[in-house]
C-alpha cells in the first residue's frame, strides 16, 4: 500500500471511530439510566452485571475510541509520547476484559438462576454481585497500569505497536487466553442451561398443577433471560473472534501494511461489539424497550395511561411476543398502568 493510501485509510478509520462514540455513548447511557431510575424494578443481580458490561461500552467510546482515532489522525507525532501509546493499547485489553467477565459472570448467574432455583436467592445476592463486579474492575485496573510499568517501548524508535510495546506473555495471557477460556466456561453453562430448559419444559407438560403453572412461568422468565444473554454473548464471539484470528499475521511473511490494515480493521470491528447489546436489549426485552421510551422525550408518546396487563418493567424478560399492553411499576409505589401504541402502518 503506498503512503497516500495510508493517509487516506487513516483518515477513514479515524472518522469511523469517531462516529462510532456517541452511538455508543448514547446506547450504553441509556442502559444505565434505566437501570439507576427504575433500579427497584431492575433489581435483579443480571441486571447489575448488565450495567458492568455497559459501563465498560462507554469505557471504550469515552477513552480508546478517541485514543485510536488521535493516533489515526496524528500516528507520528502521537508515537512519542510513551505513556498515550501504552494507554492506547492497554484500554482495549482492559475494556475487553471487563466486558468478557462481566458476561462469564452474567452466564454464572443464569445458570443458578436454571440449575439451581431454590438456591439462586441465597446464592446470588446483590451484596455478592456487588463484590463480583468490584473484584473484576479491580483486576481490570491493574491490567491498565501494569503496561505502564512493564513494557517493551523503545524512545529511541518511538515505535507505538500492540505486538511490540506490550510484552508479549501480557498480551497473550490479557488478550487471547482469557477470551478463550471465558467463552468455552459460557459455551458450557449456556449449552447445560438450554438441555435443562428442555427436559424442565417436558417435564412440566407431563403434569399440569397451579404450583407447576407458578413455577413454569417464572422459570420461562429466566430462560428468555438467558436466550438474551446469550445472543449478546454470541455477538461478542463474531465480533471479537476476526481480532483474535489477526494476532498470528505478525509471524507470517506478509508486508507490513498489509497487517496495520487487518489488525486496524479486526479491531474497529471487535469495538462496535459495544455498540451492538443495547439494540439487543431493546429487540429482545420488552422492559428493557419500554425504560427506553419512558426516557427518550421522542418516544413517550407511544406511552399512554389507562390500560391493564401482565408485563412490567425489569421483570427480567419481557412480554410474550404480540403483547403491546402492561401495567408498569417503574418505581417504588403504586403500579402505573400503560399502553404502548401501534404505529400507524
Amino acid at each position: 500500500m503506498s503512503e497516500e493510501n495510508d493517509m487516506i485509510m487513516n483518515i477513514v478509520m479515524g472518522a469511523v471511530s469517531l462516529t462510532l462514540v456517541p452511538v455508543i455513548l448514547f446506547g450504553n447511557s441509556l442502559v444505565l439510566i434505566s437501570l439507576n431510575r427504575f433500579r427497584f424494578r431492575f433489581r435483579k443481580t443480571t441486571n447489575l452485571f448488565i450495567g458492568s458490561l455497559s459501563a465498560a461500552d462507554c469505557t471504550v467510546a469515552s477513552v480508546t475510541l478517541p485514543l485510536y482515532a488521535a493516533f489515526y489522525f496524528r500516528g507520528e507525532q502521537l508515537s512519542k509520547y510513551k505513556y498515550l501509546c501504552l494507554i492506547k493499547y492497554s484500554s482495549v485489553i482492559c475494556t475487553m476484559g471487563a466486558s468478557l467477565l462481566s458476561l462469564l459472570a452474567i452466564a454464572c448467574d443464569r445458570y443458578i438462576a436454571i440449575i439451581h432455583p431454590l438456591r439462586y436467592p441465597a446464592l446470588m445476592t446483590r451484596k455478592r454481585a456487588k463484590v463480583i463486579i468490584a473484584l473484576i474492575w479491580i483486576y481490570e485496573i491493574l491490567v491498565l497500569v501494569i503496561p505502564l510499568g512493564w513494557n517493551h517501548y523503545d524512545d529511541r524508535s518511538n515505535l507505538c505497536d500492540f505486538f511490540v510495546v506490550l510484552p508479549l506473555g501480557f498480551s497473550i495471557t490479557n488478550a487471547f487466553v482469557l477470551i478463550f477460556v471465558c467463552l468455552l466456561i459460557c459455551f458450557l453453562l449456556y449449552v447445560r442451561i438450554f438441555i435443562v430448559a428442555r427436559a424442565h419444559r417436558r417435564k412440566i407438560s407431563e403434569r399440569r398443577s397451579q404450583n407447576d403453572v407458578l413455577s413454569q412461568r417464572q422459570f420461562e422468565k429466566d430462560t428468555r433471560s438467558a436466550k438474551t444473554m446469550a445472543v449478546v454473548l454470541f455477538l461478542f464471539f463474531v465480533f471479537w473472534v476476526p481480532f483474535m484470528l489477526a494476532g498470528p499475521l505478525k509471524y507470517l511473511k506478509l508486508e507490513k501494511s498489509i497487517i496495520e490494515f487487518v489488525k486496524n480493521i479486526t479491531l474497529l470491528i471487535a469495538m462496535t461489539n459495544s455498540a451492538i447489546n443495547p439494540i439487543i436489549y431493546c429487540w429482545m426485552r420488552d422492559d428493557f424497550r419500554l425504560a427506553f421510551k419512558i426516557i427518550m422525550p421522542c418516544f413517550r408518546q407511544d406511552v399512554m395511561p389507562d390500560s391493564s396487563a401482565e408485563n412490567s418493567v425489569g421483570n427480567g424478560g419481557g412480554a410474550e411476543n404480540g403483547t403491546r399492553r402492561g401495567t408498569v411499576n417503574l418505581i417504588s409505589g403504586p403500579k402505573v398502568p400503560i399502553t404502548i401504541q401501534p404505529k400507524m402502518k
